[in-house]
């Protein structure tokens, strides 16, 4: 996965409210074809995980004696959380003689590998908030250890495994800053997200035309994310095929109150210098249900009109959907902002694109499945 891009954009001069405009960066992911078949057959899998934890010196021990980890991700910039637990606390133990340095909370590197064996691909990387030491007769005991986002403490990586590199936004200012100052507005770019150069099988330029190309987005109550704008999203290659077969349970929600059918919005029309405010409504649900109105007034003075149109009729659209949320078996390779191709008899859904808006990985010895705790359908593909 490749990241790259502003991950929020804020104005000043016109303060917006009820949303947070974003940027969803540049992705590209590529996911090995032995790999997206083992897990569209869903069948024999076997799976592995392990923990490498930074030492004082700054080397990278492996520990083995993982029997459970639960890592949650969300496409929108959340800080992302962790949770293991180790066994042998006498041998890892903070309290020990062996490793007593190694998992003491501290701002040194944690990071959790999973995936076939052979094949484990960086699930999360963080470091230890705290640490619980249960012991009991015999050496039996475990470790239960918190973790927090690397990010939180304004420090990046470097990995050689995806030729990631780091850096912070002064280019991406000094292009910006003259315009919005010329607009008596204020940018603020988050140092948040990293880029990197791609690893394409041809040319730079090839690969980065084959990119996802990156949208703003507005993130509203409930989890729900809108992306907006004149341009239209691409779904590039053969994108992962998940079905009722892979699912171990999933819930489908509508709630009256959150499902919208008319918006108010503002903005200039085409080729005017004065605002006007304007009602977008979907009539047919409105002859259902009656009249549920967006809480919020959506554009400002200088925002262009038809894009306001365009970002309310998402927004009913979206909620009229209601909320999905699907618990798989375990996929530890799918990660936030992933599309894939989804389908489900159950909920009568014909294929559809669908984006992974947050993630839960949960790993345990006879037990481990991957949630979507917010799962978003896109777009059906055409007949």
């Amino acid at each position: 996965m490749i990241y790259g891009g502003t991950s929020a954009a804020g104005k000043t001069a016109n303060i917006r409210t009820g949303y947070t405009q974003k940027f969803i960066p540049c992705q590209l992911y590529l996911l090995d074809n032995v790999i997206q078949r083992r897990l569209e057959l869903n069948k024999n899998l076997t799976w592995n995980a392990y923990v490498q934890v930074e030492d004082q010196s700054g080397n990278l021990l492996t520990i083995d004696e993982v029997s459970y980890f639960q890592v949650q991700k969300h496409l929108t910039g959340n800080i992302e959380t962790a949770s293991l637990t180790i066994e042998k606390p006498y041998l890892w133990g903070i309290w020990g003689n062996s490793y007593p340095e190694v998992l003491r909370p501290s701002k040194r590197k944690l990071k959790i590998y999973a995936g076939f064996p052979g094949k484990e691909m960086l699930i999360y990387t963080g470091r230890i908030s705290s640490v619980a030491d249960i012991r009991g007769s015999e050496k039996l005991g475990a470790l239960n250890i918190n973790c927090s986002d690397f990010r939180a403490i304004l420090k990046k990586e470097e990995s050689s495994q995806t030729g990631l590199t780091t850096t912070r936004y002064y280019e991406i200012y000094r292009l910006t800053k003259d315009v919005f100052e010329s607009a008596d507005q204020m940018v603020v770019i988050s140092d948040r997200d990293a880029i990197a150069e791609f690893l394409p099988t041809g040319d730079k330029y090839e690969a980065t035309n084959q990119a996802i190309t990156g949208q703003p987005a507005w993130s509203m109550g409930g989890g729900t994310v809108v992306v907006c704008g004149n341009r239209q999203q691409n779904v590039i290659g053969n994108v992962l095929k998940l079905t009722d077969a892979h699912i171990n349970y999933a819930t489908r929600s509508f709630g009256d109150s959150t499902a919208y059918n008319v918006v108010n919005v503002m903005g200039l029309p085409t080729g005017e210098d004065e605002a006007v405010q304007q009602e977008v409504i979907d009539a047919a649900d409105i002859a259902k249900r009656g009249r549920v109105v967006y809480p919020q007034l959506i554009g400002s003075e200088v925002d262009s009109l038809p894009d306001m149109i365009s970002f309310a009729q998402e927004i009913i659209a979206r909620s009229l959907l209601g909320s999905f949320s699907i618990t798989v078996h375990y996929m530890p390779y799918l990660l936030p902002g992933q599309i894939v191709h989804f389908t489900s008899n159950n909920f009568n859904i014909s294929p559809t694109y669908s984006r992974i808006q947050s993630i839960r990985h949960q790993y345990q010895h006879g037990l481990c499945a991957t949630s979507f705790d917010s799962f978003e359908l896109i777009y059906a593909l055409p007949d």
